[in-house]
């Protein structure tokens, strides 16, 4: 494996926890520091498409309340419907490809939008809040 050096300022509060850190897991400070940082960054699959690549990488630099924001949304209802008619029709008959085209094209932004969601879940559950209080429901954010 390849390996770059870099030089890093960090504020005291951030060192001293990483300092301490170390000591209790007799872990080198560089160690517990590249551990940190290969869990805070999500683990990319290759064939990822550049755009949903590039949302994915932004997400760890958001703040709480945009990550609990992205959380609690919704697929856009229309494109579930659509969703919906289109596969019930696909059961019954060939779909004509302009009917495959746009059910691929919808299936697409849909898992888009839920590795998306999941990955803001995932952030908002490493910094130590409670996500899901049941497998559908999401918590509020902690005061």
């Amino acid at each position: 494996m390849l390996e770059q050096t870099i030089t890093i300022t960090l504020p005291n509060t951030v060192y001293d926890r990483i300092r301490e850190t170390a000591t209790i897991t007799t872990m080198s400070f560089e160690s517990v520091l590249r551990q940190f940082l290969k869990h805070a960054l999500p683990k990319l699959e290759d064939d990822l498409p550049p755009d949903a690549r590039a949302m994915l990488l932004k997400l760890p630099l958001h703040s709480n309340d945009a990550l609990w924001k992205i959380a609690r949304c919704s697929f856009d209802e229309d494109k579930q419907i659509e969703i919906e008619l289109l596969a019930e029709l696909q059961k019954h008959q060939d779909l004509t490809h302009d009917e495959q085209t746009k059910l691929n094209q919808l299936m697409h932004e849909a898992q888009s939008f839920m590795l998306y969601k999941a990955e803001a879940c995932r952030l908002l559950a490493w910094r130590g809040y409670p996500v899901f209080s049941s497998p559908t429901t999401i918590y509020h954010e902690r005061t």
